[in-house]
Protein backbone atom coordinates (compact mmCIF):
# COMPACT_ATOMS: atom_id res chain seq x y z
CA UNK A 1 0.00 0.00 0.00
CA UNK A 2 1.30 3.56 -1.13
CA UNK A 3 0.14 6.89 1.02
CA UNK A 4 -0.05 9.81 -0.68
CA UNK A 5 -0.47 13.01 0.95
CA UNK A 6 -2.88 16.34 -0.28
CA UNK A 7 -2.43 19.69 0.99
CA UNK A 8 0.02 22.65 1.52
CA UNK A 9 2.90 21.79 1.13
CA UNK A 10 2.47 18.10 0.36
CA UNK A 11 3.10 15.90 -2.41
CA UNK A 12 -0.25 16.57 -4.06
CA UNK A 13 -1.96 19.65 -3.98
CA UNK A 14 -5.42 18.14 -5.34
CA UNK A 15 -7.53 15.39 -4.42
CA UNK A 16 -7.76 14.89 -8.33
CA UNK A 17 -3.97 14.47 -8.62
CA UNK A 18 -3.40 11.61 -5.74
CA UNK A 19 -6.22 9.29 -7.02
CA UNK A 20 -5.12 9.43 -10.75
CA UNK A 21 -1.58 8.19 -9.37
CA UNK A 22 -3.19 6.26 -6.76
CA UNK A 23 -4.13 2.43 -7.18
CA UNK A 24 -6.53 -0.28 -5.68
CA UNK A 25 -5.78 -0.16 -2.43
CA UNK A 26 -3.71 2.71 -1.49
CA UNK A 27 -4.48 5.35 1.07
CA UNK A 28 -5.07 9.46 0.38
CA UNK A 29 -4.13 11.35 3.35
CA UNK A 30 -5.65 15.33 2.55
CA UNK A 31 -4.90 17.70 5.45
CA UNK A 32 -6.81 21.04 6.57
CA UNK A 33 -7.48 22.84 3.95
CA UNK A 34 -10.18 23.87 1.27
CA UNK A 35 -10.32 21.87 -2.36
CA UNK A 36 -12.37 23.31 -4.65
CA UNK A 37 -12.28 20.60 -7.51
CA UNK A 38 -14.71 18.04 -8.61
CA UNK A 39 -13.71 13.93 -8.92
CA UNK A 40 -14.60 10.49 -10.18
CA UNK A 41 -13.63 8.13 -7.78
CA UNK A 42 -13.61 4.06 -9.59
CA UNK A 43 -10.79 2.71 -7.94
CA UNK A 44 -10.93 1.35 -4.63
CA UNK A 45 -9.06 3.82 -2.11
CA UNK A 46 -8.70 4.84 1.25
CA UNK A 47 -9.70 9.01 1.69
CA UNK A 48 -8.50 10.02 5.47
CA UNK A 49 -9.06 13.22 6.43
CA UNK A 50 -6.07 14.59 8.42
CA UNK A 51 -7.86 17.48 11.12
CA UNK A 52 -5.64 19.53 13.42
CA UNK A 53 -8.43 18.46 16.01
CA UNK A 54 -11.24 16.83 15.42
CA UNK A 55 -13.02 18.07 17.79
CA UNK A 56 -12.83 21.48 15.72
CA UNK A 57 -14.98 21.29 12.40
CA UNK A 58 -12.64 24.35 10.64
CA UNK A 59 -9.59 22.08 10.86
CA UNK A 60 -10.92 19.47 8.65
CA UNK A 61 -10.25 19.30 5.10
CA UNK A 62 -13.22 20.82 3.12
CA UNK A 63 -14.35 19.70 -0.34
CA UNK A 64 -16.11 22.39 -2.62
CA UNK A 65 -18.53 21.05 -5.25
CA UNK A 66 -15.69 22.40 -7.87
CA UNK A 67 -18.19 23.19 -10.37
CA UNK A 68 -21.90 23.30 -9.67
CA UNK A 69 -23.12 21.87 -12.83
CA UNK A 70 -20.60 18.66 -11.82
CA UNK A 71 -20.83 16.43 -8.76
CA UNK A 72 -18.06 14.54 -6.81
CA UNK A 73 -18.80 10.56 -7.54
CA UNK A 74 -17.83 7.68 -6.09
CA UNK A 75 -17.97 4.64 -8.00
CA UNK A 76 -14.91 2.57 -5.99
CA UNK A 77 -15.26 0.91 -3.05
CA UNK A 78 -14.10 3.17 -1.03
CA UNK A 79 -13.59 4.84 2.64
CA UNK A 80 -13.66 7.94 3.69
CA UNK A 81 -12.87 9.50 7.27
CA UNK A 82 -12.93 13.44 8.88
CA UNK A 83 -14.35 15.30 5.58
CA UNK A 84 -16.68 17.75 4.72
CA UNK A 85 -17.97 17.81 1.67
CA UNK A 86 -19.94 21.38 1.20
CA UNK A 87 -22.05 22.76 -2.02
CA UNK A 88 -19.65 25.97 -3.56
CA UNK A 89 -22.15 28.83 -2.68
CA UNK A 90 -22.94 27.24 1.10
CA UNK A 91 -19.21 27.06 1.87
CA UNK A 92 -18.84 30.38 0.80
CA UNK A 93 -21.11 31.57 4.06
CA UNK A 94 -18.46 29.50 6.68
CA UNK A 95 -20.53 29.49 9.32
CA UNK A 96 -21.78 26.08 9.03
CA UNK A 97 -19.29 25.38 11.31
CA UNK A 98 -21.81 26.20 13.92
CA UNK A 99 -24.43 23.62 13.22
CA UNK A 100 -21.79 21.01 13.25
CA UNK A 101 -20.50 22.08 17.05
CA UNK A 102 -24.48 21.82 17.40
CA UNK A 103 -25.72 25.48 17.62
CA UNK A 104 -29.11 26.64 16.61
CA UNK A 105 -29.60 28.08 13.59
CA UNK A 106 -31.32 31.32 13.14
CA UNK A 107 -34.22 30.98 10.41
CA UNK A 108 -32.70 33.37 8.42
CA UNK A 109 -29.21 32.05 8.20
CA UNK A 110 -31.15 28.70 7.19
CA UNK A 111 -32.73 30.20 4.32
CA UNK A 112 -29.51 31.53 3.15
CA UNK A 113 -28.00 28.29 3.11
CA UNK A 114 -30.68 26.58 1.48
CA UNK A 115 -31.19 29.31 -0.67
CA UNK A 116 -35.23 29.17 -0.28
CA UNK A 117 -35.44 32.55 -2.42
CA UNK A 118 -33.52 32.26 -5.29
CA UNK A 119 -35.04 30.73 -8.94
CA UNK A 120 -32.81 27.83 -9.43
CA UNK A 121 -32.47 26.26 -6.13
CA UNK A 122 -34.09 23.11 -8.02
CA UNK A 123 -31.37 22.40 -10.05
CA UNK A 124 -30.08 18.97 -9.28
CA UNK A 125 -27.04 19.79 -8.22
CA UNK A 126 -25.16 16.91 -4.89
CA UNK A 127 -22.20 17.16 -2.69
CA UNK A 128 -21.80 13.81 -3.48
CA UNK A 129 -23.12 10.67 -5.69
CA UNK A 130 -22.34 7.09 -4.70
CA UNK A 131 -22.91 4.48 -6.80
CA UNK A 132 -21.14 1.57 -5.36
CA UNK A 133 -19.84 -0.02 -1.33
CA UNK A 134 -18.35 2.61 0.90
CA UNK A 135 -17.61 3.14 3.91
CA UNK A 136 -18.15 6.62 5.95
CA UNK A 137 -16.83 7.51 9.40
CA UNK A 138 -17.29 11.54 10.82
CA UNK A 139 -18.20 13.12 7.93
CA UNK A 140 -20.36 15.73 6.64
CA UNK A 141 -22.77 16.74 3.87
CA UNK A 142 -23.80 20.62 3.34
CA UNK A 143 -25.64 22.59 1.25
CA UNK A 144 -26.48 20.29 -1.37
CA UNK A 145 -28.74 22.12 -4.11
CA UNK A 146 -30.69 19.43 -4.06
CA UNK A 147 -29.54 16.68 -2.21
CA UNK A 148 -26.30 16.43 0.43
CA UNK A 149 -25.85 12.80 -1.06
CA UNK A 150 -27.48 10.72 -3.39
CA UNK A 151 -27.08 6.69 -3.28
CA UNK A 152 -28.10 4.73 -6.55
CA UNK A 153 -28.39 0.83 -5.56
CA UNK A 154 -29.75 -0.27 -8.73
CA UNK A 155 -26.81 -1.75 -9.74
CA UNK A 156 -24.85 -2.96 -6.68
CA UNK A 157 -25.03 -5.91 -4.20
CA UNK A 158 -23.37 -4.17 -1.27
CA UNK A 159 -24.89 -0.71 0.17
CA UNK A 160 -22.57 2.14 1.66
CA UNK A 161 -22.28 2.44 5.56
CA UNK A 162 -22.41 6.08 7.15
CA UNK A 163 -21.56 6.24 10.36
CA UNK A 164 -20.97 9.42 12.96
CA UNK A 165 -22.29 11.54 10.11
CA UNK A 166 -23.83 14.76 9.32
CA UNK A 167 -26.18 15.51 6.83
CA UNK A 168 -27.36 19.62 7.14
CA UNK A 169 -29.02 22.66 5.17
CA UNK A 170 -29.71 20.51 1.68
CA UNK A 171 -32.00 22.10 -0.33
CA UNK A 172 -34.40 18.86 -0.88
CA UNK A 173 -33.10 16.35 1.12
CA UNK A 174 -29.80 15.22 3.13
CA UNK A 175 -29.52 12.34 1.08
CA UNK A 176 -31.59 10.53 -1.50
CA UNK A 177 -31.43 6.67 -1.24
CA UNK A 178 -32.45 4.98 -4.76
CA UNK A 179 -32.87 1.05 -5.39
CA UNK A 180 -35.03 -1.78 -6.66
CA UNK A 181 -36.85 -3.91 -3.75
CA UNK A 182 -34.27 -6.16 -3.89
CA UNK A 183 -31.32 -3.55 -3.35
CA UNK A 184 -29.32 -3.92 0.09
CA UNK A 185 -30.31 -1.19 2.71
CA UNK A 186 -28.11 1.54 3.25
CA UNK A 187 -26.76 1.73 6.71
CA UNK A 188 -26.89 4.62 8.99
CA UNK A 189 -25.16 4.48 12.33
CA UNK A 190 -25.18 7.36 14.96
CA UNK A 191 -25.59 9.92 12.11
CA UNK A 192 -27.32 13.75 12.16
CA UNK A 193 -29.70 15.07 9.88
CA UNK A 194 -31.11 18.73 10.39
CA UNK A 195 -32.21 21.51 9.00
CA UNK A 196 -32.72 19.90 5.31
CA UNK A 197 -35.81 20.17 3.27
CA UNK A 198 -36.32 15.96 4.39
CA UNK A 199 -34.15 14.46 6.63
CA UNK A 200 -33.74 11.33 4.19
CA UNK A 201 -35.69 10.17 0.97
CA UNK A 202 -36.40 6.85 -0.70
CA UNK A 203 -36.07 3.59 0.16
CA UNK A 204 -34.08 0.73 1.55
CA UNK A 205 -32.34 2.34 4.27
CA UNK A 206 -31.69 1.69 7.78
CA UNK A 207 -30.83 4.08 10.53
CA UNK A 208 -29.93 3.16 14.08
CA UNK A 209 -29.38 5.79 16.89
CA UNK A 210 -29.85 8.26 14.60
CA UNK A 211 -31.36 12.09 15.05
CA UNK A 212 -33.37 13.67 12.79
CA UNK A 213 -34.51 17.31 13.85
CA UNK A 214 -35.63 20.63 12.40
CA UNK A 215 -36.27 19.14 8.74
CA UNK A 216 -38.63 21.53 6.92
CA UNK A 217 -40.89 19.02 5.67
CA UNK A 218 -40.46 15.43 7.02
CA UNK A 219 -37.68 14.21 9.37
CA UNK A 220 -38.08 10.87 6.89
CA UNK A 221 -39.94 10.52 3.90
CA UNK A 222 -39.98 6.45 2.20
CA UNK A 223 -41.28 5.76 -0.55
CA UNK A 224 -41.09 2.25 -1.74
CA UNK A 225 -38.81 -0.43 -0.49
CA UNK A 226 -38.63 -1.41 2.62
CA UNK A 227 -36.81 0.29 5.15
CA UNK A 228 -36.35 0.65 9.52
CA UNK A 229 -35.26 2.86 12.36
CA UNK A 230 -33.88 1.45 15.56
CA UNK A 231 -33.38 3.87 18.73
CA UNK A 232 -33.95 7.05 17.00
CA UNK A 233 -35.07 10.36 17.69
CA UNK A 234 -37.33 12.58 15.58
CA UNK A 235 -38.33 16.04 16.51
CA UNK A 236 -38.63 19.59 15.40
CA UNK A 237 -39.42 18.51 11.18
CA UNK A 238 -42.34 19.67 9.70
CA UNK A 239 -43.47 15.57 9.96
CA UNK A 240 -41.68 12.97 11.61
CA UNK A 241 -42.39 10.04 9.33
CA UNK A 242 -44.07 10.21 6.07
CA UNK A 243 -44.90 7.23 3.81
CA UNK A 244 -46.10 6.86 0.58
CA UNK A 245 -46.52 4.94 -2.70
CA UNK A 246 -46.85 1.57 -1.56
CA UNK A 247 -43.20 2.43 1.06
CA UNK A 248 -42.73 -0.08 3.85
CA UNK A 249 -41.03 0.85 7.58
CA UNK A 250 -40.67 -0.77 10.53
CA UNK A 251 -39.86 1.12 13.63
CA UNK A 252 -38.39 -0.02 16.64
CA UNK A 253 -37.54 1.76 20.09
CA UNK A 254 -38.59 5.50 18.40
CA UNK A 255 -39.38 8.42 19.56
CA UNK A 256 -41.16 10.53 17.50
CA UNK A 257 -41.85 13.94 19.45
CA UNK A 258 -42.82 17.75 18.93
CA UNK A 259 -43.12 17.66 15.41
CA UNK A 260 -45.17 20.48 14.24
CA UNK A 261 -47.38 18.65 11.86
CA UNK A 262 -48.20 15.24 12.20
CA UNK A 263 -45.65 12.67 13.89
CA UNK A 264 -46.92 9.82 11.51
CA UNK A 265 -48.59 10.36 8.06
CA UNK A 266 -49.56 7.06 5.55
CA UNK A 267 -50.74 7.50 2.03
CA UNK A 268 -51.04 5.27 -1.04
CA UNK A 269 -50.66 1.88 0.41
CA UNK A 270 -47.70 2.32 2.78
CA UNK A 271 -47.07 0.23 5.60
CA UNK A 272 -45.75 0.68 9.10
CA UNK A 273 -44.69 -1.82 11.69
CA UNK A 274 -44.26 0.34 15.15
CA UNK A 275 -42.86 -1.65 18.28
CA UNK A 276 -41.69 -0.19 21.53
CA UNK A 277 -41.92 3.37 19.87
CA UNK A 278 -43.46 7.05 20.72
CA UNK A 279 -45.48 9.28 19.23
CA UNK A 280 -46.17 12.34 21.40
CA UNK A 281 -46.73 15.81 21.49
CA UNK A 282 -47.04 16.67 17.51
CA UNK A 283 -50.09 18.55 16.55
CA UNK A 284 -51.47 15.92 15.33
CA UNK A 285 -50.22 11.69 16.04
CA UNK A 286 -50.90 9.74 13.20
CA UNK A 287 -52.88 10.77 10.37
CA UNK A 288 -53.76 7.42 8.01
CA UNK A 289 -55.06 6.86 4.83
CA UNK A 290 -55.37 5.62 0.87
CA UNK A 291 -55.35 2.15 1.64
CA UNK A 292 -52.32 2.05 3.78
CA UNK A 293 -51.68 -0.20 7.24
CA UNK A 294 -50.17 0.66 10.62
CA UNK A 295 -49.56 -2.28 13.05
CA UNK A 296 -48.18 -0.84 16.64
CA UNK A 297 -46.72 -3.13 19.62
CA UNK A 298 -46.58 -1.67 22.90
CA UNK A 299 -46.51 1.82 21.68
CA UNK A 300 -47.43 5.03 23.25
CA UNK A 301 -49.72 7.78 21.36
CA UNK A 302 -50.07 10.76 23.99
CA UNK A 303 -50.43 14.46 24.22
CA UNK A 304 -50.87 15.59 20.83
CA UNK A 305 -52.46 18.36 19.98
CA UNK A 306 -55.38 16.51 17.88
CA UNK A 307 -56.35 13.28 17.34
CA UNK A 308 -53.81 10.90 18.55
CA UNK A 309 -55.33 8.53 15.20
CA UNK A 310 -57.20 9.45 12.34
CA UNK A 311 -57.80 6.92 10.03
CA UNK A 312 -59.16 7.16 6.95
CA UNK A 313 -60.31 5.61 3.65
CA UNK A 314 -60.04 2.36 3.76
CA UNK A 315 -56.97 2.22 5.89
CA UNK A 316 -56.96 0.07 8.42
CA UNK A 317 -54.95 0.21 12.39
CA UNK A 318 -54.07 -2.66 14.41
CA UNK A 319 -52.96 -1.65 18.11
CA UNK A 320 -51.86 -4.58 20.72
CA UNK A 321 -51.03 -3.37 24.31
CA UNK A 322 -50.66 0.07 23.62
CA UNK A 323 -51.79 3.56 25.36
CA UNK A 324 -53.51 6.53 23.58
CA UNK A 325 -53.87 8.39 26.14
CA UNK A 326 -53.88 12.34 26.86
CA UNK A 327 -54.36 14.01 23.57
CA UNK A 328 -56.54 16.99 22.75
CA UNK A 329 -59.54 16.24 20.38
CA UNK A 330 -59.70 12.46 19.63
CA UNK A 331 -57.80 8.77 20.82
CA UNK A 332 -58.87 7.03 17.84
CA UNK A 333 -60.83 8.56 14.63
CA UNK A 334 -62.05 6.36 12.10
CA UNK A 335 -63.85 7.33 8.91
CA UNK A 336 -64.54 6.52 4.96
CA UNK A 337 -64.73 2.63 5.63
CA UNK A 338 -61.37 2.63 7.97
CA UNK A 339 -60.69 -0.67 10.03
CA UNK A 340 -59.20 -0.45 13.30
CA UNK A 341 -59.00 -3.40 15.94
CA UNK A 342 -57.53 -2.60 19.63
CA UNK A 343 -56.33 -5.79 21.76
CA UNK A 344 -55.30 -5.42 25.29
CA UNK A 345 -54.90 -1.60 24.96
CA UNK A 346 -55.36 1.55 26.86
CA UNK A 347 -57.93 4.08 25.89
CA UNK A 348 -57.06 7.31 28.32
CA UNK A 349 -57.97 10.37 29.53
CA UNK A 350 -58.53 11.45 25.83
CA UNK A 351 -60.15 15.58 25.93
CA UNK A 352 -63.15 13.73 23.33
CA UNK A 353 -63.90 9.81 22.63
CA UNK A 354 -61.59 7.54 23.05
CA UNK A 355 -62.59 6.02 19.56
CA UNK A 356 -64.78 7.42 17.06
CA UNK A 357 -65.93 5.56 14.10
CA UNK A 358 -68.29 7.17 11.13
CA UNK A 359 -68.57 6.10 7.58
CA UNK A 360 -69.03 2.94 7.31
CA UNK A 361 -66.03 2.07 9.34
CA UNK A 362 -65.57 -0.69 11.58
CA UNK A 363 -64.30 -1.60 14.94
CA UNK A 364 -62.86 -4.44 17.17
CA UNK A 365 -62.20 -4.16 20.53
CA UNK A 366 -61.18 -6.83 22.45
CA UNK A 367 -59.56 -6.54 26.37
CA UNK A 368 -59.21 -2.96 26.46
CA UNK A 369 -59.74 -0.64 28.87
CA UNK A 370 -61.77 2.80 28.12
CA UNK A 371 -61.50 5.44 31.04
CA UNK A 372 -61.69 9.21 31.25
CA UNK A 373 -62.29 10.12 27.80
CA UNK A 374 -65.94 12.03 26.57
CA UNK A 375 -67.61 8.84 25.19
CA UNK A 376 -65.36 5.81 25.71
CA UNK A 377 -66.77 4.76 21.85
CA UNK A 378 -69.09 6.79 20.09
CA UNK A 379 -70.42 4.73 16.80
CA UNK A 380 -71.90 7.24 13.84
CA UNK A 381 -72.83 7.01 10.34
CA UNK A 382 -73.83 3.04 9.70
CA UNK A 383 -70.20 2.04 11.99
CA UNK A 384 -70.23 -1.13 12.96
CA UNK A 385 -68.60 -2.73 16.05
CA UNK A 386 -67.73 -5.51 17.84
CA UNK A 387 -66.42 -5.21 21.87
CA UNK A 388 -65.25 -8.16 23.30
CA UNK A 389 -64.37 -8.51 27.80
CA UNK A 390 -63.50 -3.93 27.53
CA UNK A 391 -63.75 -2.15 30.71
CA UNK A 392 -65.31 1.21 30.19
CA UNK A 393 -65.11 3.76 33.32
CA UNK A 394 -65.42 7.27 34.37
CA UNK A 395 -66.34 8.66 30.58
CA UNK A 396 -67.85 11.89 30.65
CA UNK A 397 -71.30 11.23 28.57
CA UNK A 398 -71.04 8.10 27.91
CA UNK A 399 -69.42 4.71 28.23
CA UNK A 400 -71.09 3.64 24.57
CA UNK A 401 -72.89 5.65 22.24
CA UNK A 402 -74.75 5.02 18.79
CA UNK A 403 -76.52 7.05 16.20
CA UNK A 404 -77.20 6.99 12.41
CA UNK A 405 -77.92 2.96 11.91
CA UNK A 406 -74.65 1.96 13.58
CA UNK A 407 -74.60 -1.59 15.08
CA UNK A 408 -72.49 -2.69 18.27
Amino acid sequence: MTIFEVGINKTYNSISEAIFAAEDGDEIKIYPGFYNETFDCLKDLTFTGVPDDTKDFSTYPQIYNGDENQVNSIIGKCSFSNIIFVEQKAAELKDYEKILGGKKLSDELIKKYRREEEENSHLEVFCLVVENEAHFENCHFIGGRNYGVIVDLNNTKKAPVFANCGFYLNYYAGIHVVGKKSSPAVVFQNCKFAYNGNGIYGGNFDLKDCKLHHNKANGVLFMANESRLEHCDLYRNGCGISGGEKGAISINETDIHTNYSEGINLINNSKLLMNKSEVRMNKDGVIIGGKSTLLAVECEFKDNGGDGFLCLDKSEITLQKCLVSENEEKGIELNNKAKVSVYDSRILNNSDDGVFAGKQSCINLRGSDFIENRNGVHLKGKAEGIINTCAFASNRDCELFLTENSKC
